[in-house]
C-alpha cells in the first residue's frame, strides 16, 4: 500500500460505492472535503496507532477525529504531487501528473486534458441522474479550464489561492469567515439538501483554501487556541486557530448530512492535497521541527491526511474493506459496462491485502475508474 498514491484513494469511490449499489439498488452519494497544504501530522488524528508522533502535539481537530472514528483511515495515502494544481488535476481525471501532462510547454496538453474521462463524467455514465458540484479552490493554472468544462454541473468557477486569501494578503488575520470556510460549507449544505429532497444522487467536493498561507482565523478561535499548551513541533496559535476553523466546518457538514438522514447511502472523504510546510511565519524559531520517518510529511514526502466514512462498514473497531469475490468483481465490471481492459492505460485492477488485514479472506479489489471503457468512449482511452 505504501507505493500507492492518493488517487488510489479516489478510485475507492467506485469500488465501494458500486458494490454498495448492488445491495441497495440506489446510487450512493459522495462528499469529498479537500484541505490545502495540510501535513500528515497537521491534525490531532493519530494516523499510525503504533506511533504517537503521527499527530500534532498542539493542533486540536475533534471533528476530524470524529470522522476518522466513523470510518477508515488511509494511513499510507500519498498525494500525486507536492504542489496544489497537479494534485487537483489528478483527482479530476484519475491520472498522475506525468500522464495528464501538467506542463504548459507540452504541445496539445490542454486539449488532451479537457477531453479526459473525468470523475463527474464517469459518475454520469454510471447513472445519468447524478448531479455534481465543486466549491472552493479549483486552481487550474495555465489553461483556465473551468469545473463545468470538466463535467461539473455547478461550481465557484476559476478560483485560486487569492480567492480565499493567499500568501501576502493584506487582510490576513481575524475574520468573520476565515478562508471562506463558512461560505463553502453553506453552499455545499444547500447543494446536498436540494438533491436530497429531489432524490437525485450527488457528488460534491469542498476544496478548502485553508490551511494554505496566508493565515486567517476567527478571533474567538484564536482566544481558545492561546489557552492550549504549545507542543514541541507546533506552537503557533494563529495557525492552530485556522486549522480549528476548518475542523469546525467539517463538523457542521457532517451534522447536516446526518440531519438529512443521508449517512446510510453517502460516502464522505477527507484528504489533503499535498504535504505541509518546512517553515511558518511566526513559528517559534521559524522552522517546524520534525522527527525521523514517515511523520516528516513535508512537501517532499507528500504523505497526506486521508480517511473516509463508508456506510457499508459497521465495525466497532478499526474497519476493514468489504470483501469482493470474483463473482462480485465480475458483476461490478458488468454494471460499469466494461467489456475490455485498457491495455495501454494505467493498471486496471490490483488485488492487495486491505490495510494490513491478513490476506486470507480479506482481499479487496481496487479499480482505477479511468481504465474502463464503454462503447463510444474510445476517445477517452489513453494512448
Amino acid at each position: 500500500m505504501r507505493q500507492h498514491s492518493m488517487i488510489w484513494f479516489v478510485a475507492c469511490f467506485f469500488v465501494f460505492g458500486m458494490s454498495w449499489l448492488e445491495a441497495k439498488e440506489k446510487s450512493p452519494n459522495f462528499v469529498v472535503v479537500l484541505s490545502d497544504d495540510q501535513s500528515w501530522v497537521g491534525s490531532s488524528v493519530l494516523m499510525d496507532p503504533a506511533n504517537p508522533e503521527t499527530r500534532s502535539d498542539y493542533l486540536r481537530t475533534p471533528q476530524m477525529e470524529r470522522m476518522s472514528r466513523m470510518g477508515m483511515r488511509f494511513t499510507q495515502g500519498y498525494a500525486p504531487a507536492p504542489y496544489c494544481c497537479p494534485t487537483r488535476r489528478s483527482l479530476v481525471v484519475g491520472q498522475m501528473p506525468a500522464r495528464h501532462i501538467y506542463q504548459k510547454d507540452q504541445p496539445g496538453w490542454a486539449k488532451s486534458y479537457r477531453e479526459s474521462l473525468s470523475l463527474p463524467r464517469m459518475l454520469k455514465l454510471a447513472d445519468a441522474n447524478y448531479r455534481t458540484a465543486h466549491f472552493g479552490k479549483w486552481d487550474s493554472r495555465f489553461d483556465n479550464v473551468t469545473p463545468e468544462q470538466m463535467g461539473y454541473d455547478l461550481s465557484d468557477g476559476l478560483t485560486g489561492n487569492g480567492t480565499g486569501g493567499g500568501k501576502g494578503d493584506s487582510n490576513a488575520g481575524a475574520s468573520d469567515d476565515p478562508k471562506l470556510v463558512d461560505s463553502l460549507t453553506r453552499r455545499a449544505e444547500s447543494f446536498i439538501e436540494t438533491h436530497a429532497k429531489s432524490g437525485q444522487p450527488f457528488f460534491v467536493q469542498i476544496s478548502h483554501y485553508a490551511v494554505h498561507l496566508d493565515i486567517f482565523y476567527r478571533e474567538s478561535t484564536l482566544e481558545r487556541a492561546r489557552q492550549w499548551e504549545p507542543g514541541r513541533r507546533h506552537t503557533m496559535p494563529e495557525f492552530a486557530a485556522m486549522t480549528s476553523d476548518v475542523d469546525q466546518a467539517i463538523g457542521k457538514l457532517l451534522d447536516h448530512i446526518e440531519a438529512l438522514g443521508l449517512l446510510e447511502n453517502t460516502y464522505v472523504f477527507f484528504m489533503s492535497d499535498n504535504g505541509g510546510r518546512l517553515t511558518m511565519p511566526g513559528q517559534d524559531g521559524g522552522t517546524i521541527r520534525f522527527t525521523r520517518g514517515r511523520d516528516r510529511c513535508t512537501r517532499g514526502a507528500c504523505e497526506c491526511l486521508s480517511w473516509c466514512w463508508d456506510p457499508a462498514l459497521r465495525l466497532e473497531r478499526f474497519p476493514v474493506c468489504p470483501s469482493l469475490d470474483s463473482t462480485s468483481s465480475r458483476r461490478l465490471l458488468n454494471w460499469l459496462g466494461s467489456t475490455v481492459h485498457c491495455q495501454k492505460s494505467l493498471m486496471v485492477a490490483a488485488w492487495f491485502p486491505c490495510f494490513g488485514v491478513p490476506a486470507k479472506g480479506r482481499l479487496s479489489v481496487v479499480f482505477r475508474f479511468w481504465c474502463f471503457t464503454k462503447p463510444g468512449l474510445e476517445k477517452h482511452s489513453l494512448p
